[in-house]
């Protein structure tokens, strides 16, 4: 059987916001929206994987014109954006959340439960000065609550953001609570925060649900991302992109190597 061009390929691009196609200041370049106004042109479809909840994503959604259902909260959710409808969520395991606050409470840091995929509304115990610093550079709103541990065991959230100190002390607790907390999966995905998910999920997982909600075969979805939280969504597609400045973890798990998104979309149809 004759082998399929990569031109011919890909019916979905699936992109990674924060690093891919968002950079440290929140913009997205004009070159990268050429490329993708042309995937679209040439028929591809375009949907976004990331760790944000919906209305965190939205201003990219419209940006974007996504339509499709997007992967939120690093795969814990499935979200249809034109209904602002959850498709699939996994909410985290209410007794290990707990003991993930307790422990980050040992360790003087803070965290931020969020409960809702299409919120970017998190629950803090207190507002601490350094929370409210992470706040405002993130643009957040927060609800702050000092009965925590009953609106977990009322309301699990879907994520938690681990945040405090700098990167070696958030590095040093991701190591110390390895293979304590089975049901979790903690993500660096920031120098300055872990992310926590459940262990069951991640981008990956979630881009097989996706395909087959729209009937679209793996080896029929690209990929773009930067981060090691965008591994797995890497090797699930039929072809993974990884940015340039991706870590070396991440480069290996890829397919193909682009300097920037535009380049990369320019490759799968040369």
């Amino acid at each position: 059987m004759q082998s399929i061009p990569d031109r011919d390929r890909y019916r979905l691009i699936v992109f990674d916001l924060d690093g891919t196609l968002v950079d440290e200041n929140l913009n997205t370049t004009q070159e990268d929206l050429e490329g993708i106004r042309k995937a679209r042109q040439r028929g591809l479809a375009v949907t976004l994987a990331t760790g944000r909840t919906f209305r965190s994503a939205l201003p990219y959604i419209r940006k974007l014109g996504v339509a499709l259902p997007l992967i939120l909260c690093n795969g814990a959710a499935i979200v249809d954006p034109e209904k602002g409808e959850i498709l699939f969520q996994q909410m985290l395991p209410a007794a290990e959340v707990l003991r993930l606050v307790e422990k980050a409470a040992e360790a003087d840091l803070d965290c931020l439960l969020y409960t809702d995929p299409l919120s970017d509304y998190p629950t803090v115990s207190s507002l601490t000065p350094l929370l409210s610093d992470f706040i405002l550079l993130e643009g957040l709103h927060c609800v702050e609550l000092n009965i925590l541990s009953e609106i977990i065991r009322r309301h699990p959230p879907i994520k938690v953001q681990i945040v405090g100190g700098d990167e070696e002390k958030l590095i040093g607790f991701q190591r110390g609570i390895a293979g304590e907390l089975p049901g979790l999966s903690v993500l660096k995905v920031q120098s300055d925060y872990l992310e926590v998910v459940p262990a069951e999920v991640s981008k990956g997982s979630a881009l097989h649900r996706l395909s087959r909600l729209l009937s679209i075969p793996l080896s029929q979805i690209a990929a773009f991302g930067d981060s090691v939280n965008d591994r797995e969504l890497l090797a699930a597609a039929g072809v993974g992109i990884a940015m340039a400045d991706a870590s070396e973890e991440l480069k290996e798990a890829a397919d193909r190597i682009a300097p920037s998104v535009a380049a990369g979309l320019a490759e799968l149809w040369s």
